[in-house]
């Protein structure tokens, strides 16, 4: 930050070093939800560490942990996806696709809804991480298929559906 003098910060919902650097040095952020629930980050167990680190760089006490949202926060998730335990900050855009786009007659979605099971699950591991994470499709797949659920999994462009188990085994 002091070597580049950027006009912004971007990070991600986990990235309490930045958004703290942001901070110091008075640089707007956007903050990127990467986890769709908003359900990962526990203010209740993170509060102590974060007290010592904004108090190591002369920030000043913040005990509800507000500076984690105070600029713009970007939710690229369908707001349905997220746990109303877990309501997104005042400062947050939900960009994801609503219900509109996803509601005239994509196919994946009329399958999707289609059938007898009860519940439905769709996975994805984004277009980063689905190359990244070694076997997890295949232990999903693997996993999913126990469930009483009719289950959609995309896989992006990189990743051969033919490479995954079979649904029943």
């Amino acid at each position: 930050v002091d070597r580049w003098h950027p006009d912004l910060m971007v990070c991600d919902e986990m990235d309490f070093g930045a958004m703290t650097a942001a901070e110091h040095a008075a640089l707007p952020r956007v903050v990127v939800d990467v986890i769709a629930s908003g359900a990962l980050t526990r203010i209740d167990r993170i509060r102590e560490p974060l007290r010592r680190l904004r108090a190591a760089h002369d920030l000043p006490s913040d005990p509800e942990c507000s500076f984690l949202t105070q600029d713009l926060v970007i939710s690229p998730f369908p707001p349905s996806f997220r746990d109303p335990d877990f309501p997104l900050p005042a400062t947050a855009v939900s960009i994801g696709p609503g219900p509109s786009l996803a509601s005239h007659g994509h196919p994946a979605i009329d399958w999707l809804r289609g059938g007898e099971e009860s519940h439905r699950v769709y996975v994805t591991l984004g277009t980063v991480f689905n190359t990244e994470s070694g076997d997890l499709f295949g232990r999903l797949v693997g996993g999913l298929h126990r469930l009483p659920a009719r289950v959609l999994v995309t896989v992006g462009r990189d990743v051969a559906p033919a490479t995954l188990p079979s649904p029943g085994g």
